[in-house]
């Protein structure tokens, strides 16, 4: 199973989750900055949550590893962060 970094667990982010949880491809790490968000992917198997706020680079970082991809479902506005600390980790980068 590929180890994947999800971030965002809003509408489109819970829809990249369930799809790809299904599949029984993928083991995922989603994180956001919102528990409420992070709640709401309770019972999907094969998916774990972090509380987590990209503009910390530490925190990103640490979530990083271990993970093959970094899939982004956020804003535009972040995606320059999320970026670079997935090349800096060794990672790939999928933005939705």
């Amino acid at each position: 199973m590929e180890r994947i970094l999800l971030l965002g667990a809003g509408k489109i982010g819970r829809a990249i989750c369930k799809f790809l949880c299904q599949t029984g491809d993928y083991e995922l790490v989603v994180g956001d900055a919102s528990d409420e968000a992070l709640a709401r992917l309770e019972g999907i198997p094969h998916a774990t949550t972090c509380r987590l706020d990209v503009e910390e680079a530490g925190d990103l970082a640490r979530v990083m590893t271990g993970c093959r991809a970094v899939s982004s479902a956020l804003s535009l506005s972040h995606t320059s962060l999320v970026a670079e600390a997935a090349l800096a980790a060794g990672g790939r980068v999928i933005h939705m």
